[in-house]
């Protein structure tokens, strides 16, 4: 899940595993940005299909999810099996 300040811009990511690492150590009242990863990969919404599964895949933990931002705002995200799903591997 993104994460984006009051001009949309995108601050952090929300993944399972924050989720799981914060289970038993955070209260549910706690802040999303106590346990969120900042500074997320992006992409421009422009970037094409087969580079962006590059750029999931070019990571020692491939990304699953790859954020698009667009003038410094989230437009929005595609997720690997969306890629996969088109063929684009």
């Amino acid at each position: 899940m993104g994460v984006v300040d009051a001009a949309d811009r995108l601050v952090g990511a929300l993944t399972d595993g924050d989720v799981r690492r914060a289970l038993g150590r955070a209260e549910l009242a706690s802040p999303v940005a106590e346990h969120m990863t900042r500074n997320p990969i992006f992409v421009a919404p422009d970037l094409l299909a087969g580079e962006a599964m590059r750029v999931m895949n070019a990571r020692e933990r491939p990304i699953l999810v790859l954020f698009v931002c667009e003038a410094g705002r989230l437009a929005g995200a595609v997720h690997m099996h969306d890629l996969l799903r088109a063929g684009v591997a």
